[in-house]
């Protein structure tokens, strides 16, 4: 199958020709930075100013980067914690069992700035 859910690893085939599976899981093919833009952009679309946002909301939220890739929450918080190594802007926290994802500059700025650096490589 030729397109870019199957480039990204998000569908594959299911026995036969005819039918197809949704793969779900960590994606190679997904690097952690398009994974924590579209976790930005998604903080950025429920709480405009907000500098947290908690796991639950993405991995579980309609629209969620977790449910828009097919992720596991580990593929997801791998993601994040993969960025975090570089970028000291963002990093994981839990506070009273909640855990979350926490960035210091404004989730659509940042999500630029991100996608500016991985592309320029």
């Amino acid at each position: 199958m030729d397109c870019p859910f199957a480039e990204l690893g998000l569908i594959q085939r299911a026995g036969d020709s005819l039918h197809y599976a949704l793969r779900i899981g960590s994606k190679p093919n997904l690097h952690a930075e398009i994974v924590v833009a579209a976790c930005l952009d998604f903080a950025e679309s429920l709480s405009s100013g907000q500098r947290t946002i908690s796991l639950s909301q993405l991995l579980f939220d309609e629209g969620s980067p977790k449910m828009v890739f097919k992720l596991s929450e580990s593929a997801l918080c791998d993601a994040i914690k993969q960025l975090a190594r570089w970028c000291n802007e963002i990093f994981l926290s839990e506070s009273a069992g909640l855990i979350q994802m926490t960035f210091t500059d404004a989730p659509t700025k940042f999500s630029q700035t991100i996608l500016n650096k991985y592309y320029k490589h």
